[in-house]
């Protein structure tokens, strides 16, 4: 039961940060929030989109980029090295993005569904093959996401629907490593293609439900 609400909540958190509107946000908001008592009511989805393209998106700077190399690299920039080395990750299990060569492979909507697809595969099958490449991808995103989260917080206008989704993505994945995973290479687990990799090959995104 412990594990179904983790893959509910990583599902509805990777859903929220690939959402192109407030549609798909306020549906992904509610797969995390349902029977949460914490998730604050929202009155107006439009004044979230807003507020989730000025943090996020842009067109503008942004407050808070939702992609690793900003926050890992020694010269912050899209397409870095943290990008190459979850694109190596992604082709070491089988998965191939729907947005390659448009958006970063280290933007926070990926990696989560990355996240998401390595559980269930082990779920169905604790395959020592993709075990390193989880244990590698959650250990990369425990070093970043506390430094994201903070940049979301140090904008005074972030909306409490956007704060409460950023204390649920740091309960899924909490800085502390509380599994004593380590960083390990990737490239130790043979090529396999999780359950869920499907979606990103036939090019179907993320963020209609």
């Amino acid at each position: 039961m412990v594990a179904e609400t983790t893959e509910r909540t990583v599902r509805g958190l990777r859903d929220f940060f690939l959402a192109c509107d407030a549609d798909a946000m306020r549906r992904a908001y509610y797969v995390v929030a349902e029977s949460d008592e914490r998730a604050p009511v929202v009155e107006d989805w439009a004044d979230v989109e807003f507020a989730f393209n000025r943090i996020f998106v842009g067109p503008r700077v942004v407050s808070a980029p939702p992609f690793a190399s900003v926050y890992l690299d020694a010269q912050p920039s899209l397409m870095g090295p943290s990008s190459l080395e979850m694109r190596h990750l992604y082709e070491v299990v089988g998965l191939v993005s729907p947005w390659a060569g448009s958006m970063p492979d280290d933007h926070l909507g990926l990696e989560l569904d990355a996240f998401l697809q390595l559980r269930v595969a082990l779920a169905d099958d604790d395959s020592t093959a993709l075990r390193p490449a989880l244990q590698h991808l959650t250990a990369h995103m425990r070093a970043w996401l506390p430094r994201f989260g903070s940049r979301v917080r140090s904008d005074s206008r972030v909306p409490a629907a956007v704060l409460y989704m950023i204390d649920r993505l740091e309960e899924v994945i909490p800085a502390e490593d509380t599994e004593q995973t380590t960083r390990s290479d990737p490239r130790g687990a043979r090529r396999l293609e999780p359950a869920g990799a499907q979606a990103w090959k036939r090019g179907e995104r993320h963020d209609n439900g």
